[in-house]
């Protein structure tokens, strides 16, 4: 199980072993009439977050459904709304998208999903306006939503919300295969989730680059070679592992690590947005006829993404016993403390690699045992 509040010194929720059971004891089919409101995440400006009351989210349409928010990680492009790098955020918007929680309320169109089931929620296909809170609408139920077995935790299957299909994803996108060798650039929780995907596949050897000591310690755990790149030259050190360049480089830095000075002033002057260091060096390093893979932040329209599909791999490689998401996450904090766990994600403060936030925990008297 991952470390349960990294060095976060506030013991608002229990012990690990009750943690498990935290998104079972939060009950359905809460009362709701006009005047019931729910706690939300939202932004009132740069580098801000405010805790506000709001309505309760209704169903408009026979096929959505209505999920009380148990588990809502913090994501990596939630940091760029955060910093206001994305014109589309309003003020008062309503952050969040990699989600999971019990189905509160459903109409007679949802017919694969039932009342009390507890589902992960698609980041692809849902609204996305409204996940760090406490109850979210989502649309296109029976596609948009995977229902998951009794016997796992939130923490073991939240992320299939979202970055662990990302880093599936970036891994299908590479055409990685048995006994390849493989770069990628990122310690983070995409990198490390597409580390772990790449070892199902069988590969020979893997190099992580990140420059971030627990973030390139948690990788060497995952048997990964590693590369500091404030202590070495990224492309001749890659060059010494394997002279010929990796087989496939994968980049899930989404464009933000700025390693030259240029780039750090140019962003932090917001004259440039994506940083592009690390696909320089992965263009460089690619074996001839080799794979790049690249990841980010694209907001739009995602027609024929297979998102259902990676979402039943997740869960079949996750009770087979193959693959522990919990290792990226080193922080679960209560809704009240989301900016708290902004500024740990963003800052990467306290060795923090994943920060999950449970929704209902600090509004109902819960006293741990």
């Amino acid at each position: 199980m991952a470390e349960t509040f990294g060095k976060i010194l506030r013991p608002l929720l229990p012990e690990t072993k009750n943690i498990e059971d935290l998104s079972l004891a939060v009950t359905s089919n809460t009362k709701r009439d006009s005047n019931t409101t729910m706690k939300v995440v939202t932004w009132p400006g740069k580098k801000k977050l405010s805790i506000e009351d709001m309505p309760l989210p209704l169903i408009t349409d026979s096929k959505d459904t209505i999920i009380k928010v148990t588990s809502v990680g913090i994501c990596g492009s939630d940091p760029h709304l955060y910093h206001e790098e994305f014109s589309g955020i309003h003020l008062g918007d309503v952050l969040g998208h990699e989600l999971m929680g019990i189905v509160e309320d459903i109409r007679n169109d949802v017919k694969k999903i039932k009342i009390g089931q507890r589902v992960i929620v698609s980041a692809v296909i849902s609204c996305g306006h409204c996940g760090q809170a406490q109850f979210t609408r989502v649309p296109f139920a029976d596609i948009n939503l995977l229902t998951v077995p009794d016997n796992v935790t939130d923490e073991q299957v939240v992320l299939l919300s979202d970055i662990a299909c990302t880093a599936w994803h970036a891994m299908k996108l590479g055409e990685v295969k048995q006994g390849q060798t493989i770069a990628i650039w990122d310690c983070g929780p995409g990198g490390l989730i597409a580390i772990m995907w790449d070892k199902l596949r069988g590969v020979k050897r893997i190099i992580a680059i990140d420059h971030i000591p627990k973030r390139l310690e948690k990788a060497r755990e995952l048997d990964t070679q590693i590369i500091n790149y404030d202590e070495q030259l990224v492309i001749p050190t890659m060059l010494k592992i394997c002279k010929d360049g990796p087989d496939v480089c994968i980049n899930t830095t989404g464009f933000r690590y700025a390693k030259e000075t240029l780039h750090k002033v140019e962003r932090l002057l917001r004259l440039e947005t994506d940083a592009i260091s690390a696909i320089i060096e992965a263009i460089y390093l690619a074996k001839k006829f080799g794979n790049i893979s690249v990841i980010g932040n694209y907001y739009g329209f995602t027609n024929h993404f297979p998102i259902g599909a990676l979402f039943d791999k997740g869960i079949t490689f996750r009770a087979d016993g193959k693959v522990d998401l919990t290792q990226v996450i080193t922080h679960i904090l209560p809704l009240k403390e989301t900016l708290l766990g902004y500024q740990l994600f963003d800052e990467k403060k306290n060795d923090c690699i994943k920060v999950i936030l449970k929704s209902h925990v600090d509004f109902f008297q819960y006293k741990p045992t």
